[in-house]
């Protein structure tokens, strides 16, 4: 009877699964250009794994350095893909025999219904038993391919927050940079204000100038002292933000000193846009995903075929009386014939979830090629901004060392300096900031890319 039941249970589980024929979603949709709109034509070479030291700061080196080996969100991370590498090991028991072992031991009377004459005996059986899945639709390789993508997934995303630290600290440490020569540029600002209150304040004790002219000055000089405090404030913030980034208190912590304007913009090798599906890691993450919820598919989908398990046992009796072994092989056949749609349930939930993650996965193909034309614009834009800011800046020192000589001398008023100065501390603050957004547009170029090759 055994034999006829299982074509018979095969042929049903054939025709269920004949209802649930999968297709993979092709995510070639996507139209990939074959160049960057906005890239430089320039000589560059690909950037380095350890891209951070394109900028040729030792100081930013040895920060990176400490965060890879100190950050709290990277060790979590560690230990997530230390997590899949467990689930995956899981996965795999089952393509593998399972063996057990046992020994049992027992103490009884066996002085038959006597209390007086009570003479113990013991027994002690000891035995091996192996069990087997036989794995002939797929499901338990399935279920292992899914854990084997979603241990890469984990890899990858490991390597996407590593990217992200990486970065953070990179644009903190030229955030925290252009905060200092900012301060310095408010700082000598206050001190021109200052020195001027005291030539207007000499030219009031003599009659030369109006209260008018000494409350503009004491006015200007209180506005100059209130843009440095946040900046101040600002600087100290992001300095406790990048000690958090290094695992660090931010009591303990003190930003290594460094000149924005030594640091260099390296040249950056953009490659070809099609690269991003080989180097970004969150599109590698993407990728893996939906591999995984492949697998999975092909688990639900196998999860409607019977499932045969194969069993033997070697088991000794009684080893204190050296009895014989017992021997015994069993094989067992498990088809599911009314599951109240909990099987068809599963497969659809499981499909579903892979025509989300391959959305997704378009969708981050998309917002990587954005991510990169962005970059490539800012980083254009800064450079051109800065190299027009320098000139300014220039040209508006020479006008207040002007302004500051002819009102000294009594040919211009008060106001004509005190513009000559605006202009001047305007000037320098936004060339200072384009400075800084050149090395961020760079930082974010690199990001965008997926670090170095």
């Amino acid at each position: 009877m055994f034999s006829k039941a299982v074509p018979l249970v095969l042929a049903a589980a054939f025709s269920v699964s004949a209802c649930t024929t999968f297709q993979p979603v092709d995510t070639d949709e996507v139209n990939i250009p074959a160049d960057y709109k906005y890239a430089a034509d320039v000589e560059a070479a690909k950037p380095d794994p350890a891209w951070w030291t394109g900028f040729g700061e030792p100081s930013l080196n040895g920060l990176v350095s400490e965060a890879m080996n100190s950050n709290e969100s990277i060790e979590a991370s560690l230990q997530r893909v230390e997590q899949a590498r467990g689930a995956l090991q899981i996965a795999r028991a089952p393509l593998l025999p399972s063996i057990n072992g046992s020994v049992n031991a027992s103490l009884r009377d066996g002085s038959g219904s006597g209390v007086s004459s009570f003479q113990p005996s013991e027994s002690v059986s000891a035995g091996v038993s192996a069990s087997y899945e036989l794995d002939l639709f797929g499901r338990n390789r399935a279920q292992a391919r899914s854990a084997e993508s979603q241990l890469a997934a984990t890899i990858f995303n490991q390597q996407a927050l590593a990217l992200t630290v990486q970065s953070d600290v990179a644009a903190s440490y030229f955030t925290l940079l252009a905060l200092r020569d900012r301060i310095e540029v408010a700082q000598a600002n206050i001190d021109a204000t200052e020195r001027i209150l005291e030539l207007v304040e000499t030219q009031y004790d003599a009659g030369a100038v109006s209260g008018f002219d000494l409350a503009r000055q004491r006015s200007a000089v209180a506005s100059a002292r209130a843009r440095l405090r946040p900046l101040v404030q600002s600087a100290r913030q992001t300095e406790h933000a990048l000690a958090v980034l290094l695992g660090e208190t931010p009591e303990a912590f003190a930003a290594p000193q460094g000149d924005l304007t030594a640091i260099t913009t390296p040249a950056i090798e953009t490659g070809l846009p099609s690269d991003l599906l080989l180097r970004r890691p969150d599109l590698l993450a993407a990728e893996a995903q939906l591999a995984a919820a492949e697998a999975n598919i092909d688990a639900a989908r196998a999860a409607f075929f019977p499932t045969i398990d194969l069993g033997a046992s070697l088991t000794a009796q009684d080893l204190t009386n050296s009895s014989d072994l017992v021997s015994q092989l069993t094989a067992g056949l498990l088809q599911p014939i009314f599951a109240a749609g909990r099987l068809e349930g599963g497969l659809q939930q499981v499909r579903a979830q892979y025509l989300e993650l391959a959305a997704n996965y378009r969708q981050t193909i998309l917002n990587s090629l954005r991510d990169v034309e962005d970059s490539l614009v800012s980083l254009e834009a800064a450079e051109r901004q800065e190299e027009d800011l320098r000139q300014a800046a220039e040209e508006a020192g020479r006008a207040f060392e002007i302004a500051e000589v002819r009102y000294q001398a009594g040919a211009d008023d008060l106001i004509s300096v005190l513009d000559a100065q605006q202009n001047l501390l305007t000037a320098q603050d936004s060339l200072v900031q384009a400075r800084q957004q050149r090395l961020t547009a760079s930082v974010s170029l690199y990001r965008a890319l997926g670090g170095g090759w």
